[in-house]
């Protein structure tokens, strides 16, 4: 009996855990990549670029998987229009889930613009 009142618990933390990832990961990989670049842009005038292209699908890679994890939630949270105060609640997971895709495409753009930045300007020049 102890087990059935643990697990819809462990199964709501564990959904918020995933929705609060699926916030935060475009704006931290995002942050992580632009320290990344502009530690590697002195390195970069005396052995080349690639450490940074390697930096920006890295980072890359991690937002589209959050964005992936967004749609999924997105897609297991629809309800319908809310009525009472209970069920907009329950409705949270709905919200949160777009506001982490909406996140995680505006800093895939952010990334692709850092990665353009970095094919265009020549990290020697003074």
């Amino acid at each position: 009996m102890t087990e059935q009142a643990t697990t819809p618990v462990q199964t709501r933390l564990g959904r918020d855990f995933a929705l609060w990832i699926s916030i935060l990961l475009g704006p931290i990989a995002w942050f992580l990549n632009f320290q990344i670049i502009y530690g590697f842009a002195a390195v970069a005038c005396k052995t080349g670029k690639l450490r940074m292209f390697v930096s920006c699908g890295v980072t890359l890679a991690i937002v589209l998987l959050g964005l992936i994890l967004s749609i999924w939630l997105l897609m297991t949270s629809r309800h319908s229009e809310p009525d009472e105060l209970t069920q907009r609640l329950a409705n949270r997971a709905h919200f949160m889930a777009a506001v982490g895709l909406l996140t995680n495409i505006m800093f895939s753009l952010v990334i692709i613009a850092q990665i353009i930045a970095s094919v265009m300007v020549d990290p020697c020049w003074d």
